[in-house]
């Protein structure tokens, strides 16, 4: 996981956030809330309506803050199609029409892990986390506001994960919670990957292994591609992929293969892997050795 880029709405997407969230806040009971939310939010799917208009925009401004391509910002993995309310509409109403409450993530992300699941510290500012357990039919609201759960849109989830990229070890490619078991951000990460199912999914970890083995592959061939001096050690660097065109003057084609392999990391899915590579570039000893040759891509 990774923070998501800060973006700003116009102002008059803001109001009618605002209008519709003052109908739920202006519910009395809890129960008459969540309904309210729940009534309003069903209604951005109906045609022509305003509501819709402003989502289909906002969506639009949340593809643009993934992390990858359009990619889920849970899992890094699959394609979004869900606008994710990242405190639980059903616990907390009032954080329905909140801009700084949305992200896109997959569908399996928000229905099958996520869902109305949250923890939260009990009591707030302690380091006692627990799950909230939602009952059919109860219409609560949350013990506290005090969130045992990252939220990427205003924290940085690798302060608090790291992922284990040692290959020798029995937990490569998991992610480990940075602190210490017995802190707030210790319990913050664990429920976290507990909720978001995030080292349960064993193809999920295998592809950020598979992730691993292509961001190696493809800055090797940029390192060996920069140091070419002519076409045949251009095409030796690279293989076959992506195409050479030897028509055009060699430093002009070395430039856009150069740009190509850029690109094609900076696009790749699992970027949490990349910038990890990066962070912990000093206990590997390759990769630390590519990164030398080519600095530039510690920006990346």
């Amino acid at each position: 996981m990774l923070r998501l880029p800060l973006k700003r709405i116009k102002k008059h997407e803001k109001d009618q956030l605002k209008a519709l969230q003052s109908k739920i806040d202006s519910c009395v009971t809890h129960q008459k809330k969540y309904e309210k939310a729940d009534t309003l939010w069903k209604g951005i799917s109906k045609k022509g309506s305003r509501s819709k208009i402003l989502f289909e925009s906002l969506r639009k401004r949340l593809r643009s803050m993934c992390v990858g391509v359009e990619i889920c910002n849970y899992c890094e993995q699959n394609l979004e199609s869900d606008t994710e309310h990242i405190y639980p509409k059903k616990l907390f109403p009032e954080r329905t029409f909140s801009w700084g409450n949305y992200l896109q993530v997959c569908k399996k992300c928000n229905t099958e892990y996520k869902a109305d699941r949250f923890a939260v510290f009990i009591p707030i500012g302690s380091a006692n986390a627990e799950e909230i357990t939602l009952r059919r039919g109860v219409y609560e609201p949350a013990p506290t506001l005090d969130a045992a759960f990252i939220d990427p849109r205003n924290e940085n989830p690798m302060d608090y994960l790291r992922l284990n990229l040692l290959y020798d070890s029995p937990a490569f490619c998991f992610l480990d919670p940075i602190y210490n078991e017995g802190t707030r951000e210790y319990y913050k990460a664990k429920w976290t990957l507990d909720i978001l199912n995030l080292n349960k999914d064993n193809a999920l970890v295998e592809n950020r292994r598979s992730a691993l083995d292509d961001f190696l592959g493809l800055l090797s061939r940029y390192v060996n591609a920069k140091n070419s001096k002519n076409f045949t050690e251009l095409a030796d660097a690279i293989g076959d992929f992506p195409p050479i065109v030897n028509t055009k003057p060699f430093a002009t084609e070395k430039k856009r293969i150069l740009i190509d392999l850029r690109n094609k990391i900076k696009k790749h899915t699992h970027p949490t892997v990349w910038k990890e590579m990066i962070r912990q570039r000093s206990i590997l000893p390759k990769t630390n050795n590519l990164f030398k040759q080519a600095p530039e891509a510690l920006l990346w």
